[in-house]
């Protein structure tokens, strides 16, 4: 009983009591619990430094033109337009977005995002895995003939999940959401294009 007292009151002096933060003692023997102790922290005593806002493009990050495209809901995938490569300058494309007479009109964006952007993903191109053998020597292991075919099968897939940053299409002033890497990479598929930490991780394991 001493000891459950002795962390209770150790707990009460460090500022928690089963989690939740209270005030601390300003005399001693006074230990005045918070009037809402549900309350979190005021923000500037949190241990945090500010967020940091790693995305300034003016079309793919913020801007008009994204919140535009995105509430228009003309992809039926809110991740097709941001994966879509600009057919011209920047500057041009914001200038051709400011003729837009109507910015909700459907058909008119569509005629926009037609004349400014191209397919989704375009600025990438598949590659052969440098290390891919197609008949690698693990397959012969396999002894079973339905888990070899489905083995065969899953081994083909590497060359179509495998990606190469190829911009030498793009024009002088064009953007595009993807970041440069020099080497190849793998893609989880289906609906992503890019690289993602885990699931390219996943995908490989």
């Amino acid at each position: 009983m001493r000891t459950q007292v002795s962390i209770s009151l150790w707990l009460l002096s460090t500022g928690w009591v089963h989690g939740l933060p209270v005030l601390k003692a300003q005399s001693p023997g006074v230990l005045p619990i918070s009037e809402n102790p549900l309350k979190p922290p005021h923000r500037s005593t949190l241990p945090f430094p500010p967020p940091v806002i790693g995305c300034h493009d003016a079309i793919y990050c913020e801007g008009p033109i994204l919140k535009t495209v995105q509430l228009s809901q003309v992809y039926p995938d809110s991740k097709t337009f941001v994966d879509q490569p600009t057919l011209v300058p920047v500057d041009q494309v914001m200038k051709n977005f400011e003729n837009i007479k109507n910015p909700k009109d459907k058909e008119e964006i569509r005629r926009f995002l037609k004349e400014n952007f191209a397919k989704e993903g375009s600025e990438l191109i598949p590659v052969k895995p440098q290390d891919f053998h197609k008949n690698p020597n693990f397959l012969s292991g396999i002894k079973d003939r339905y888990l070899k075919g489905w083995a065969e099968n899953l081994h083909d897939f590497w060359p179509e999940l495998t990606r190469k940053v190829d911009k030498s299409k793009l024009c002088k002033g064009c953007s595009s959401s993807f970041l440069d890497i020099p080497h190849p990479f793998v893609v989880p598929g289906g609906r992503f294009r890019e690289y993602y930490y885990w699931d390219s991780y996943f995908t490989m394991e």
